[in-house]
Parts: structure tokens; C-alpha cells; sequence
């Protein structure tokens, strides 16, 4: 855990009791802090309390005392914590008032471990898949390293690491991003942006600035790692080239770049590190146009750190994907069975249906996005849907332009009674396009289920 002594003595508040801030209050416990910790939700307060010494000393409430706020060194707010849109929290405005800063624990992990290397990754989809291949890549060939962020570990629960030999990989939402303010990464990589989160952000443009942060401070020293499988891609490009702060090297999974890196059929073209051309035995973790890009990402940050190109090929040879992403976990003779619970968006569920023939989509949930017209040019080898969710009728008239027969089966369980009983050969996908809280806590949890019922059902 990250060594917080030299807060020693200060009084700090936490606001937001999810994954974020009861790390960051476990971390301050073992100090001589006063905490003030609140939740908008009682019952997060009262679970969180019973495992809770009560010798600490700590303030726990759902109603924010300004006259509390008044005594604080800062607050360390939650990424979940709505910043602006679509209504700022009274929390924002409280600190604002009595001028009272508001950070991060990213903020706080580079206050205390300044000299540590810093490799942050951003953008719509593939982080994770991206910054587990860096972390894999890296302990691959001994350089010591640990991974956190938005990826599941909470940055205070990170070992703490006192020098530039030492690896911080770090993943980054755009909610994190809006409220970092003391940082730098020494090399900050940006995939894809497309549109997500719309319901905290008033436009695309203000989601973008915030994934564009990741750049900030950054110096002649450091690397910026760019996607330009887009067009919003490209115009940051530009913009940044413009600035000409920092080294830039481009990627793409969809065109040879000249003075960039690029992954296409398997074949990485380092046309800015070696200009040499080397060959990929994709494994099954990394199927997919999309894990072309994250693989382009992966490659371009280890050149960064010097690793050797036949190394850094090597280690991408033996990856073990995420679960939940393009998971292929289970095949009898004739069926394949695909998880992709982690396709919430439109642009992470287009790569799947990308990627497989014959296919058999499971989709619905909670949709977060205006239309579904934009699968339209990626539904050809689908050969049936089964909706599931609260917004399944949302995909209805996309499926019926399209000529895709459909049953509205309502859960999980029911779609794959009926493959069990009708399908005969084919790829079974769960690629939902859709978040999961309708029936579900998280995409993990529905993506577990789903594999629990194949296994059910079909060993």
C-alpha cells in the first residue's frame, strides 16, 4: 500500500463511499487523519461503518456540514460523483466557497511517489485490454511494475514505488480525468474517442476535453501515444502537434503510417522506432480489429521503455485476455460461445460483430445512446438476435431494416433455452450494447451469469 505518512496530522474528506473512496479511506486509516466521509446513500454509510475500528477518528454522514468542509486540507471526491452534467453535486460548490481543494487519489499517488515512471492510458473502449497488455508486456521482460486505476484496483492499494526504474500503469476514465490536478504522465496514450457517457457530459466535445487531459503537462521528456483510427483521433493529433510539447508517435490498426506505428493482418509496421516490419501469432485474447489497435498502443509505450521488438512480440504471444471482452470460453463440436459483457457502447459491440461468423447476439440492457441505425453495416453475419433487458425494443426496427430475425426473450436464460434448442452450429454472443444495471449490479456480474448458464446448459 501506498506509504501516506506525510499526511500525517491533516484533516481530509472523502466524498463518495463506492470502490474509490472506501479505498482511499482504508488507506488514511492507518495515519493520524481526521476523515470526514460521506455518502448520498445511508446504507453505503452503515455497511461501511460496522467495518470500521471505532477508535478512529472518522465523521461519517450523508448530509455535507459546511461548517465541516470549512476545517479541511482537502477532498477526495469519487470519479462517480456527477462534476458538472447533468447537475453539479453540492460538494463542487461547498469546496469552491471556502476554497477548499478537491483531488484525487491519482493526485495523491504522484504527490507521494513524484520520481516513478507514470504510463496512463485513456479513450472510449480497450483500456483495459490495453493497459493489462503494457502491464503484461512489462513484467514479461522484468521490469518491475504495477497496474491500477479505473481498471480495478484503486491506486492507494498500489505498492509504493520510489524510483524511474518503477512502473505505475495506470488506466483512466474520462470521470477520473475531470477532477486530476496535479499530475504528468511520462508517457500518455489515447485510443479511440466515440461517443459514451453521454449522460455526463452536455456534449461530445466536453467528453473529449476531458479524455484529452491526459496530455496535460506533459514535456519535451515524455510520450504521447495517439491513436488515428478516427477523425476526432486525427484532429487531437494535429492539435497536439501544433503545441509540439511533447514526443508524439501515432498508431493505427487501419493504415501503414508513415513515422508511426501500425498493426494490420498481423504484422506490426514500426515505422518510428526501428522501421522494420514484424510479424504476429495473434493469440485468441487478442482476436479482432480492435485488439489491433490496443496491440499498436501496447508496442509503441514498451519501444518507449527500450524493450527490444522480438521481446515485446514474444511477450504478446503468451497474453491471457480479460474476462468479459471478446472472452471466448467455451466450444463444443459445433457451437462457440463468445462474452462480451463488456460491450455497453455501440462502438465496442460493432468490433464483435466484426469479428465472428454465424452469429447468434444476445443484446439488450440499458441503452445509452440516441439511435442503433449505426450497426447496420455490421450486422451481415448475423444470423439471429435475442433481446434482452429494459430497452430491447430499441433494437427492433434496426433488426427488421436489416432482414436479422429476432425473438424477444427478456433474459439470459431464456435466449439461451432457445439456442439450446434451435441452434445447431455458429458463434452464441453476448455483446449486449448496453449497459447492465437493469437486471444486473455491473457487466461482470452479468457476464458470470452468462457463463454459468452455458456451462449449465450446454457441457
Amino acid at each position: 500500500m501506498i506509504d501516506l505518512t506525510n499526511f500525517n496530522n491533516c484533516k481530509i474528506g472523502i466524498f463518495g463511499l463506492g470502490k474509490t473512496g472506501v479505498d482511499s479511506l482504508n488507506a488514511f486509516l492507518t495515519k493520524n487523519t481526521q476523515i470526514f466521509a460521506w455518502d448520498d446513500n445511508k446504507e453505503n454509510i452503515l455497511r461501511i461503518k460496522k467495518t470500521i475500528n471505532k477508535d478512529k477518528n472518522i465523521h461519517f454522514s450523508n448530509v455535507i456540514d459546511p461548517f465541516d468542509v470549512k476545517k479541511l486540507d482537502f477532498v477526495i471526491v469519487s470519479p462517480g460523483v456527477p462534476y458538472k452534467y447533468p447537475t453539479a453535486h453540492k460538494i463542487f460548490s461547498i469546496c469552491e466557497r471556502y476554497k477548499i481543494p478537491i483531488i484525487t487519489d491519482i493526485d495523491i499517488l504522484f504527490k507521494v511517489c513524484p520520481v516513478a515512471n507514470y504510463i496512463g492510458v485513456t479513450g472510449t473502449n480497450g483500456k483495459s485490454t490495453t493497459v493489462s497488455l503494457i502491464y503484461h508486456i512489462l513484467s514479461a521482460n522484468n521490469y518491475k511494475s504495477a497496474l491500477g486505476g479505473n481498471i480495478g484496483t484503486p491506486v492507494l492499494s498500489l505498492p509504493h514505488f520510489n524510483n524511474a526504474t518503477e512502473h505505475y500503469v495506470i488506466e483512466l476514465s474520462s470521470y477520473q480525468l475531470d477532477l486530476m490536478r496535479d499530475y504528468k504522465f511520462n508517457i500518455a496514450s489515447l485510443l479511440s474517442i466515440t461517443p459514451d457517457h453521454l449522460d455526463r457530459y452536455e456534449t461530445f466535445e466536453d467528453y473529449k476535453n476531458a479524455k484529452t487531459k491526459i496530455f496535460h503537462n506533459q514535456n519535451e521528456n515524455d510520450f504521447a501515444v495517439i491513436s488515428l483510427n478516427n477523425e476526432v483521433n486525427r484532429v487531437i493529433f494535429k492539435e497536439l502537434k501544433l503545441i509540439n510539447k511533447q514526443k508524439i508517435i501515432p498508431v493505427s490498426s487501419k493504415e501503414a503510417l508513415e513515422g508511426g506505428i501500425s498493426v494490420i493482418n498481423d504484422k506490426i509496421y514500426d515505422n518510428y522506432f526501428e522501421h522494420k516490419i514484424f510479424n504476429l501469432k495473434v493469440p485468441n485474447s487478442l482476436i479482432g480489429s480492435h485488439n489491433a489497435e490496443n496491440i499498436a498502443i501496447a508496442y509503441a509505450t514498451a519501444r518507449a521503455l527500450k524493450i527490444e521488438p522480438v521481446n515485446i512480440v514474444n511477450s504478446l504471444n503468451s497474453f491471457i485476455g480479460l474476462p468479459h471482452r471478446m472472452e471466448l470460453f467455451f466450444q463444443t463440436n459445433n457451437l462457440t460461445f463468445i462474452n462480451d459483457s463488456k460491450a455497453t457502447n455501440i462502438a465496442s459491440c460493432k468490433e464483435a460483430l466484426d469479428s465472428f461468423t454465424d452469429i447468434y447476439w444476445i443484446a439488450g440492457g440499458i441503452f445509452k445512446e440516441k439511435s442503433t441505425n449505426e450497426l447496420c453495416n455490421h450486422l451481415k453475419e448475423v444470423r439471429h438476435c435475442y433481446l434482452v433487458g429494459k430497452d430491447a425494443d430499441k433494437f427492433v426496427q434496426v433488426l427488421k431494416e436489416n432482414k436479422i430475425p429476432y425473438s424477444t426473450s427478456k433474459t439470459i436464460e431464456n435466449a439461451l433455452s432457445e439456442i439450446r434448442d434451435t441452434v445447431k452450429n455458429g458463434t452464441i454472443l453476448l455483446s449486449p450494447c448496453c449497459s447492465s444495471f437493469d437486471q444486473w449490479k455491473n457487466f461482470e456480474e452479468r457476464g458470470d451469469r452468462f457463463k454459468d448458464l452455458v456451462f449449465d446448459m450446454f457441457l
